[in-house]
Parts: C-alpha cells; structure tokens; sequence
C-alpha cells in the first residue's frame, strides 16, 4: 500500500509541475551561401587540413560538387566546382577511409547510361583523385559512412531506390593501422 502512495505522489507531482518554456536552439539568421545549381546531398568535415570545417555540396543537374571552404571569420568562401566522373551525383560522404587522417569522399551517382557508380575520391593531402568505383546495383542514391562489420576500418552503406528495397554495405578490407 506505501508503494501505491508513493508512485500516486510521484505522477502527482508530475502532472502540476510546470515545465519551463523550450529554449529556442536557432535563433540568428541563417547564413545563405552560394553553391551552385540544384544542391542536393551535403556534407561537413575538414576537408584541406586546417582545423576548420568545410562544406562539400552535391549538384545533381550540372553533374557536380562544390567544395566551400571554411574561415576563421565563421564564414565559407568558394574553393571550386569538380567534376564527380559519373553522371547524377546524389549524396557525399566525408570520412577518412584510409585511416590517414584525411577526409575522403563517397559520391554516390545514378547515372543515365550506365546505371551509376559510387565514386570514392581519395583525398592525397594536396587535392583529390579518384581511389575507386563501387558498383553495388542500379541508381545509388544515399550514403552513409561509419564502422558497421566490427573489423577495424569504416564502411560505406548505400541505398539502391531504383533496385527495389535494396541497401548494399561495402565493407572496407584496410587495416586503418597498416
């Protein structure tokens, strides 16, 4: 009976105990950037090595990626527009695949002839080439980036919309340590 009590009191207490008024998380201006036609996939990390994060933008009808740089004045200024390699980039991905320290990127891209790849850009410390091209089945859409298999090194996953209900995980075989 003194336990019913108690956990009457308690959920009383609960119900006329006002809560405080949420604390607004975002209320500046948004900061509006230029990044060329139709962005579509975005991602942030420090992508030249200066401790400052960077945006890298998808832009899915002019079949590119816009890279804009981040500054100590809190702002990004236009590091340039790069050519994917493949047809309807979609999304971007930044991790460092390599255990290098280094962000690379996943663009995973739809393709109109050939039913699209994703392209992993190696990032070589002075600009970035392409390391290699993962066909897991047509029309990549999605990525994400993370350690998923329990083996040391990160995994891309990636979505495959025009293949049905398909996720493909690509699972990476470097040993970040070697």
């Amino acid at each position: 009976m003194k336990v019913l009590l108690s956990i009457f009191s308690i959920l009383v207490a609960l119900a006329t105990t006002t809560l405080a008024e949420p604390i607004p998380i975002f209320s500046d201006e948004p900061i509006t950037l230029n990044c060329n036609d139709d962005p579509r996939g975005v991602d942030v990390g420090d992508i030249n090595g200066d401790e400052i994060m960077d945006i890298v933008v998808v832009n899915t009808a002019i079949d590119a990626y816009t890279i804009l740089l981040g500054n100590n004045a809190g702002s990004y200024e236009y590091g340039g527009m790069f050519d994917p390699f493949d047809e309807e980039p979609r999304d971007v991905a930044l991790a460092d695949l390599q255990g290098l320290g280094r962000m690379d990127m996943v663009i995973p891209c739809t393709g109109d002839i050939d039913w699209g790849y994703t392209q992993i850009f190696h990032n070589t410390g002075w600009g970035y080439s392409i390391h290699q091209s993962l066909y897991g089945g047509r029309g990549p859409w999605h990525c994400v980036v993370d350690e998923f298999d329990g083996s040391p090194g990160l995994d891309v996953v990636l979505t495959y919309p025009r293949c049905g209900a398909n996720l493909s995980v690509e699972r990476n075989s470097r040993n970040p340590s070697q």
